[in-house]
């Protein structure tokens, strides 16, 4: 009899110590939103009660997994139970990652600038180096990054980005102009060939014969300007120049952001991975944690 409940135990234990890592294998792949299911029945047949950090946890997954929206619904669940010091700690890091998917540079910053546990202080100051980075501040280059970064640092502090104002308003002066500067010259072509034939248009509508298509010889006289097509002259302008010239302004600013984004991408990226692992070294070991 003794034998069959030792043989029991050793049997329920080797498949808790399975499922656990299976779990971490699973943590290991990458392959979150797999083990937050796992993280669930592991939990529950274990009968632990859900605090603080059982919310957390399943927040911290669903953020590692892409679903923001969950991790949101389930950090809002904290409201309901006692937040101890590690889970105020866990609860500013993954909101921090929040915001930080999303760009939000100052929010993500704010979220763990009052923590200073280990690994939390080395974040911040990587996520600080990535914004003023993002913003082009005058930083100097952390000793402690990879060659490859620190390359792609040199050559990003060289570059300059555009202006999407300047790009606006150049277009603003002739169509084309801000996309030109911005880099994009096909665009440029585009919109400046665009707009300057809508423009041939609307003259032509307004110095031809009202009754004809032959051009008129221009008479500075009352009666001159009283047989005008203007409902034609109008039409074109609101329909043909104006649509363009706005959209030539249009253009120019979101080409200016997106050559930005472009110089952003070649020469940050490394950074913005090295930032991003080191959410979910932290996010990964506090799920595994006890």
């Amino acid at each position: 009899m003794r034998l069959k409940i030792i043989i029991l135990i050793l049997f329920f234990s080797l498949t808790i110590l399975s499922e656990e890592n299976y779990f971490t294998k699973l943590l290991n792949e990458k392959d979150y939103f797999r083990a937050i299911g796992e993280f669930k029945r592991i939990y529950f047949e274990k009968g632990y009660e859900k605090n603080c950090k059982y919310y957390l946890k399943i927040s911290s997954l669903y953020a590692l997994s892409g679903y923001d929206t969950f991790s949101f619904k389930y950090l809002d669940l904290l409201t309901e139970v006692d937040l101890s010091e590690s889970c105020f700690v866990y609860d500013g890091v993954v909101r921090s990652y929040l915001n930080f998917k999303r760009g939000d540079f100052n929010s993500a910053i704010f979220e763990i600038e009052d923590f200073k546990t280990d690994g939390v202080d080395t974040l911040m100051l990587l996520l600080d180096f990535l914004k003023k980075n993002v913003y082009k501040e005058s930083v100097k280059i952390l000793d402690f990054l990879d060659d490859s970064i620190k390359n792609d640092l040199k050559g990003y502090q060289k570059v300059k980005l555009k202006s999407p104002e300047f790009s606006f308003a150049l277009s603003s002066f002739l169509p084309g102009l801000g996309e030109f500067y911005s880099g994009y010259p096909s665009f440029a072509l585009r919109d400046f060939l665009l707009t300057t034939f809508s423009n041939i248009l609307f003259l032509y509508s307004f110095f031809k014969d009202p009754k004809g298509y032959k051009l008129e010889k221009f008479e500075l006289s009352l009666d001159y300007f009283k047989n005008r097509d203007y409902f034609l002259t109008l039409f074109i302008y609101s329909s043909l120049v104006s649509r363009f010239q706005n959209g030539s302004k249009s253009n120019a600013y979101t080409l200016a952001l997106k050559r930005n984004e472009e110089i952003r991408k070649k020469y940050l990226t490394k950074l913005y991975n090295l930032v991003e692992k080191k959410y979910q070294d932290i996010l990964v070991d506090f799920v595994l944690s006890y």
